[in-house]
């Protein structure tokens, strides 16, 4: 069992064309923040960078809140941030030909026994139903990894929805941790590690009557039982 949650957040992140020629005469500067995503206030971290596809480590250099790294134009880089009691976070990067370039780095703090694990993206179904939807498949996979890289963690899939008829929504609510937690299971997360809790439309985030609200309010939470 590992103390500090080894999650990455991997996502695309993509800078004008991406040819795979580059004049090695120019560079590219990336600049930026290196933030708690909660506070905003900067932290200390280190940045490893690699060139891809073949995953050869061009710099591996520590930083306290703002960050400059060189890099060369119109190659992919994998760039990792890492820094004590915060999820790793991990960036797939094509770079332009522009001289320079600005990306601010948001890091999580490691969840806790009784907290919450905050994905990157909420789990969405379709509207009504229980279906997941295809688009939430790879937030489910980062799940799936935290718990494959802490075989000891216990969560609980907590579900909720918009306001409204309370005996349809508790219903509804239910069916999707059960899918969610069924999902999970295919993939090969045990049983007994997945707790499901329904509370349908009782715990609104949100009160205001706009679809952005309604949107907050539908959502599945995961409460981490056991480390």
């Amino acid at each position: 069992m590992l103390s500090t949650l080894q999650f990455i957040f991997l996502f695309l992140f993509t800078l004008g064309e991406s040819p795979m020629l580059s004049d090695t005469s120019e560079i590219v500067s990336l600049t930026g923040r290196i933030l708690d995503a909660k506070t905003n206030r900067p932290i200390q971290a280190k940045i490893k960078y690699e060139l891809l596809p073949n995953g050869n480590v061009t710099g591996i250099r520590n930083f306290e809140g703002a960050y400059q790294i060189t890099l060369q134009p119109n190659y992919t880089y994998n760039i990792q941030v890492i820094s004590e009691n915060y999820l790793p976070l991990e960036v797939v990067i094509t770079t332009s030909p522009e001289n320079r370039l600005e990306n601010d780095f948001y890091l999580h703090q490691s969840p806790q026994e009784g907290g919450m694990i905050e994905l990157p993206e909420q789990i969405l179904f379709e509207r009504g139903k229980a279906d997941i939807e295809k688009s939430s498949h790879g937030t489910l996979h980062l799940l799936i990894q935290i718990m494959e890289e802490n075989p000891g963690m216990v969560i609980q899939l907590e579900g909720h929805t918009d306001k409204g008829a309370r005996e349809s929504l508790m219903s509804l609510s239910e069916e999707r941790v059960k899918s969610v937690k069924k999902y999970l299971e295919k993939q090969g997360i045990h049983k007994k590690r997945i707790k499901t809790k329904a509370f349908g439309g009782t715990r609104p985030l949100s009160e205001e009557n706009t679809p952005e609200a309604h949107s907050l309010n539908r959502r599945v939470e995961i409460r981490i039982l056991k480390l």
